[in-house]
């Protein structure tokens, strides 16, 4: 199985193989609009090949969906308010045409949030917090077969130094990795692997105990951890660059820190990475930002190491937040370029493992801002999928809460071209956290819908699924 990641877990991806034949699609690639007519599907009706299903189908405030897959099994687990939260669960063992019964992961008198899911073989595996003890701490379960049923809970932290936070899961093969941000008054980056997936955890390991006092977390920039076979792979934003620490022993001991960014700018600071990991070559992207920010425009970089971390290429400049997506030698490279709140995103293609990038690029021109976008690639077909805000007078200009439509478009050709646009959400609604990703030539994409609200008039929000 492909390594996968959940701070990051946009995509998950089926082999491809690269030949002449996939670079000549690219020798005349330019800009390309898709069809400006988009074809929109409702709500619970299935089009154009598209199975829409309504997994919470529930009347209280469902969001924040996180989506797994493995081989033909598909598993969503996302959180669900309405006094207090609790984490559910659903499982597809049909490529997504239909899912079993809902699992109450939590089943808490607290209050569970950040669900996250990954999937190796016949094994699942979801990771929450949960202030059930007093302060918050990461839980964890285990189904070692397909979702159908799991373990009990096992707790993860909760060492006496406080709340914990960002937790984040990987798998590969029988390891299976969790990490957390533990007490923000004295900042703490720990990890718990385990060996035998997940029936039992070693002791935690305190990566940054060594570092220094600077650790911060901010602008979004979560730790991020990667693996594949006995590698594990650590990363996090100090105060001004984005350091790595790795494992060769599945988890148990990690090597010195690793500068990434190496500080390449005086009076700038490396946040937000992005880590992802494939055989042995890791890839990553972060955003350079001035210490002092007077409206400069951010700076985006990408490097790889095909050493398993030793050493790094030299850096790539891009533009926007990129996702990264690896596929055999393949490297995928989108990102969103805005200007007068008409939005462009660009994809790019690296076929040597992105030690360089081929100068053409493919354009989605957009006639409207686009605030989001994710990619998925199986085989020939890359999907791009992207949210868009739906002005509405009564919610002023704050687009984590307005209305929003969802859009996707598909390439058949490796990227060189792409097809109409398809409108895949209720534009009346707003759109929360959102996945895709793609496995055996099939492609799903989950997400919450809904306005959130709170008190007795709350409207209720939906996780919606979709497959093709």
């Amino acid at each position: 199985m492909k390594i996968t990641r959940p701070v990051i877990y946009l995509v998950l991806i089926a082999t491809v193989i690269v030949s002449v034949f996939a670079l000549s699609y690219y020798a005349g690639l330019s800009s390309t609009k898709p069809s400006s007519a988009s074809t929109v599907l409702g709500k619970n009706e299935t089009g154009r090949g598209w199975t829409t299903l309504n997994l919470s189908n529930d009347t209280i405030q469902s969001n924040n969906p996180q989506m797994a897959a493995y081989g033909s099994n598909v598993y969503v687990a996302w959180q669900a308010c309405s006094d207090d939260c609790e984490i559910y669960f659903r499982a597809s063992n049909d490529g997504g045409k239909s899912f079993g019964s809902v699992i109450n992961l939590s089943n808490s008198t607290g209050h569970s949030t950040q669900p996250q899911i990954v999937a190796s073989g016949n094994n699942v595996y979801a990771i929450w917090r949960d202030n059930k003890p007093g302060d918050y701490q990461v839980f964890f379960r285990a189904s070692k077969n397909n979702g159908a049923t799991f373990e009990p809970v096992i707790i993860l932290s909760g060492n006496g130094t406080g709340a914990a936070d960002y937790p984040q899961i990987i798998a590969s093969g029988s390891g299976v990795y969790v990490s957390w941000y533990d007490n923000p008054a004295h900042p703490h980056l720990l990890l718990r692997p385990s060996a035998d997936n997940g029936t039992s955890f070693g002791a935690p390991t305190d990566l940054n105990k060594q570092v220094g006092p600077d650790l911060r977390i901010e602008f979004g920039g979560s730790p991020q951890i990667a693996a594949h076979g006995s590698n594990v792979y650590f990363a996090w934003n100090s105060e001004y660059d984005i350091q790595l620490k790795v494992s060769r022993d599945y988890g148990v001991s990690f090597g010195d820190v690793v500068q990434v960014s190496n500080n390449i700018f005086t009076g700038w600071r490396a946040i937000v990475p992005k880590m992802v990991a494939d055989e042995n070559n890791l890839y990553f992207t972060w955003v350079q930002r001035r210490v002092q920010h007077n409206g400069e425009t951010d700076k985006v970089f990408f490097t790889t190491s095909n050493d398993e971390g030793k050493t790094f290429s030299n850096l790539i400049e891009l533009q926007g937040y990129p996702n990264v997506v690896p596929v055999g030698n393949n490297i995928y490279l989108t990102w969103t370029n805005t200007v007068d709140n008409k939005s462009t995103i660009i994809l790019k293609l690296s076929l040597d493992r992105g030690k360089t990038f081929i100068n053409e690029t493919t354009k989605i021109v957009l006639n409207e801002r686009a605030i989001s976008q994710g990619i998925a690639v199986s085989g020939n077909h890359i999907y791009i999928e992207w949210t868009q805000p739906v002005p509405d007078p009564r919610l002023g200009q704050m687009f984590f809460i307005a209305p929003s439509q969802l859009f996707l478009t598909e390439s058949a050709d490796y990227g060189a071209s792409f097809g109409e646009i398809v409108a895949l959400s209720n534009g009346t609604q707003a759109i929360g956290s959102r996945n895709i990703l793609a496995s055996e030539n099939r492609v799903y994409t989950v997400w919450g819908e809904g306005l959130p609200s709170f008190g007795k008039n709350a409207v209720n929000t939906e996780v919606i699924f979709r497959s093709k």
